[in-house]
C-alpha cells in the first residue's frame, strides 16, 4: 500500500506502470481523451481539466509541484477528505504535523499531541487517549495503553464457613470489565449477571478440594454481543449459541449435548422501537414454535403487560402488570398466573429518594397476608444489608440476612446468616485481579 501511494504521489524512476496500468478499468472507456475525468489507459491522471500547474498537466500527466496533488479519480491531498489511495488528509500540506504533503502518515511525529508519535509506540495516533502507559479500561474492545491486547480481571470468590479456614466452594470468574460485575444488582434485584458483564470463562470448585468440577466459556463477536456460551459440568457439556439481525438478538439455539442437534429455540421479534416484542419458543427443536411471551409497553417504553402463551392457543395461559412511579422506578407487579380474571400474587416495591429499593413485599393471594419481606440498608449510597423474612405472615422477623463489605465500589466480601440468629454464617471473600 504504501510503495503504491508513493508511486502515485510522486514520481518513481525507470519506465514504471501507469496509474491505469495498475488499477484498468474498463468501465471509464477505450478512448484516450486528456480532461474528460476519466484516467484512461494512456493517462498517468485526469483532473476534468487541460489546465497545467494543477498537480495533472494538460497532457495528463503527474506534476509535482502543482497546487494540487492528484490521487486519481478526484482524490485531492490537502483538502481534509481522506479518499482514493490517500493515507491521511488534514486539510493542508504541509510536513511534520502527522500526514506529509503527499497525504502519507508520517511516524515521527505526534499527530493527536498526547506525546508519542507511531515511532513512539503510540498505536493509534488520531485518538489522544490511547498511547503507551495509558489508563487502560477492561473490557471495552479498545486498547488504550497500546500493550497489544485489551484487559481482563480475575475474580476469585471462596467461600466458607465462619471461623473456618477450610473453603467449601471456590470459584475464578474471567471477566472483560470488572466495572460490570454487579453483585447488588444481582442480590437486589434478581437479575443475571450474564445479561450485563463480558464473563470471559467461570470455573467452579464446587467442594473445595482444589480442582475444577465445572467451566462456564463465553465467547463474544466483534461488536461484544454474546456468540456463544460453552458449560461443561463433570464433563457433561451444553452448548447455547446467538444469531443476531439489526444489532439485536435474533435466536438462541440450546444443543444439551453439543451434538449440533437442538433441544430449544427462542426467537426474539422486535417493535418499531426496537423493544422486544414477542419471544417464541420452540421447546422441542423441531423448528415449529410451542409457546410464546408477549410484551407490551407504556409510554415511556417501560413493560406494562407480560403475557405468556404456553399453546399458542387464545386466550393468554398468564398475565402480569407492572406499575412504575415518577421516577420510572417498578412499584407493583401483579401476576394472574392461571388468567382466570383473579390476582395470584402482588409485589409491592418501595424506594428511597436516591431511587434505591428499600422493601420488597410479596402477597401470595393463595395464603392470608403478605409472605415475604425484603429490606435494604444503604450507607452512602452502597448497599450493606439485605434482611429476607421468607414467612412474615406465621413468624415475623429475619430468615436471613446478607451483609455486603467494599472496597471502593467492589464488593469484596459477602457474610450470609443462613439463619437470621447469627448462629450459621456463610462467607464469600472475592478478590480481583488485573491482566494484560
Amino acid at each position: 500500500m504504501v510503495f503504491l501511494s508513493l508511486c502515485l504521489f510522486s514520481a518513481c524512476s525507470g519506465s514504471g506502470a501507469t496509474l491505469a496500468e495498475i488499477d484498468p478499468d474498463p468501465d471509464k472507456g477505450v478512448s484516450t481523451v486528456c480532461g474528460d475525468g476519466f484516467i484512461d489507459t494512456a493517462e498517468e491522471c485526469d483532473d476534468g481539466n487541460t489546465t497545467d500547474g494543477d498537480g495533472c498537466s494538460s497532457a495528463c500527466v503527474k506534476e509535482e509541484g502543482g497546487d494540487d496533488i492528484i490521487t486519481g479519480d478526484y482524490s485531492i491531498c490537502g483538502d481534509g477528505v481522506a479518499e482514493s489511495l490517500e493515507d491521511c488528509d488534514d486539510g493542508n500540506k504541509i510536513n511534520g504535523d502527522g500526514c506529509s504533503e503527499f497525504c502519507l502518515i508520517e511516524t515521527g511525529t505526534d499527530a493527536d499531541g498526547d506525546g508519542y508519535s507511531i515511532a513512539a509506540g503510540d498505536c493509534n495516533d488520531a485518538d489522544a487517549t490511547i498511547y503507551p502507559g495509558a489508563t487502560e479500561v477492561a473490557g471495552d474492545g479498545v486498547d488504550q495503553d497500546c500493550s497489544g491486547t485489551d484487559k481482563y480481571t480475575d475474580i476469585l470468590m471462596e467461600i466458607s464457613l465462619e471461623g473456618s479456614e477450610t473453603v467449601t466452594q471456590r470459584s475464578v470468574i474471567k471477566v472483560k470489565n470488572t466495572d460490570e460485575f454487579n453483585l447488588v444488582n444481582a442480590i437486589v434485584h434478581e437479575e443475571s449477571m450474564s445479561e450485563t458483564t463480558l464473563f470471559l470463562r467461570w470455573d467452579i470448585d464446587t467442594d473445595g478440594d482444589g480442582t475444577y468440577d465445572s467451566y462456564t466459556v463465553y465467547s463474544y463477536n466483534d461488536d461484544n454481543t454474546l456468540s456463544s456460551i460453552l458449560e461443561d459440568v463433570g464433563g457433561v457439556q451444553n452448548c447455547i449459541s446467538y444469531t443476531y439481525q439489526e444489532d439485536r438478538l435474533s435466536k438462541e439455539y440450546d444443543d444439551d449435548n453439543c451434538d449440533g442437534v437442538y433441544e430449544q429455540i427462542i426467537s426474539y421479534e422486535y417493535n418499531a422501537e426496537g423493544l422486544l416484542e414477542t419471544e417464541y419458543t420452540d421447546t422441542d427443536g423441531d423448528l415449529t414454535n410451542d409457546q410464546r411471551i408477549v410484551y407490551v409497553y407504556n409510554a415511556d417504553n417501560l413493560v406494562r403487560y407480560k403475557f405468556v402463551d404456553s399453546d399458542l392457543a387464545n386466550p393468554y395461559d398468564a398475565a402480569s402488570r407492572y406499575v412504575y412511579d415518577a421516577n420510572q422506578n417498578n412499584t407493583r407487579i401483579s401476576e394472574d398466573s392461571d388468567n382466570n380474571g383473579s390476582l395470584d400474587v402482588i409485589t409491592i416495591m418501595a424506594y428511597d429518594a436516591d431511587n434505591n429499593l428499600l422493601e420488597k413485599a410479596v402477597d401470595d393471594r393463595d395464603v392470608s397476608g403478605i409472605e415475604e419481606v425484603n429490606t435494604y440498608t444503604y450507607v452512602a449510597g452502597q448497599l450493606t444489608q439485605v434482611n429476607i423474612d421468607e414467612d412474615f405472615n406465621v413468624n415475623p422477623g429475619s430468615d436471613q440476612i446478607i451483609y455486603l463489605s467494599y472496597v471502593d465500589s467492589l464488593v469484596t466480601q459477602l457474610r450470609i446468616d443462613a439463619s437470621g440468629d447469627g448462629s450459621v454464617v456463610v462467607v464469600v471473600n472475592i478478590s480481583y485481579t488485573n491482566y494484560e
